[in-house]
């Protein structure tokens, strides 16, 4: 299925909320926990990442729930899986994503919605380490917009937040990792350029 940045900023909460609605209306008591990680969690916490072309969470499988996100890409002409747990596949998958994500909105009586912080959400991405995709990117504008906004976050505090995810040692000599830690030591001066004028 071809896919567009249809989901946004300005329209994700909605999404979420007409989601919360059919669940509602299709009699789902069961409690709904649903960890939103990815580019999506991006759009949420950030100003820089405009859209997604999807949602990557966790959540429990659930038939009315499942019904509900069916009936919510029918009703905004989405890919039938705007909402769904791929990543689970991928090396950036954690089993402690879900102790680690902050409570961000509730929708309809019984959804739940999380979001990983910023440390976490750099840390999956240093795990993926994606050639393509923005990846790295999003690593770098997401330190940025944090320091432009006096938002105090460490290099060592990803480092501790990697390690927290995935017991293991961050690659000290990656790419990736060392464009991370240049990020943290830039002057100001060479990137404020980009958020002067979104605020």
């Amino acid at each position: 299925m071809l896919r567009s940045n249809t989901l946004n900023k300005n329209n994700i909460d909605e999404i979420l909320t007409t989601l919360g609605d059919y669940y509602d209306e299709m009699n789902g008591t069961e409690e709904i926990h649903l960890y939103i990680v990815g580019g999506a969690a991006v759009v949420l916490n950030f100003t820089f990442r405009k859209s997604t072309i999807d949602i990557d969470a966790l959540y429990m499988n659930n038939v009315i729930f499942n019904e509900a996100i069916e009936k919510t890409a029918q009703h905004y002409k989405l890919p039938y899986d705007w909402l769904n747990q791929e990543f689970k596949n991928t090396p950036s998958y954690s089993d402690k994503i879900n102790c680690n994500s902050v409570f961000y909105k509730k929708f309809g009586n019984n959804i739940k919605v999380y979001v990983l912080p910023p440390k976490y959400l750099i840390a999956m991405k240093l795990k993926s380490s994606r050639p393509t995709g923005g990846d790295l990117e999003d690593i770098i504008m997401m330190i940025y917009e944090m320091r432009y906004n006096d938002v105090h976050i460490e290099y060592e505090e990803v480092i501790k937040a990697y390690e927290d995810l995935y017991n293991d040692f961050a690659n000290t000599y990656s790419y990736f990792l060392e464009r991370t830690k240049k990020a943290f030591e830039t002057p100001i001066e060479e990137f404020e350029h980009l958020f002067k004028n979104r605020f």
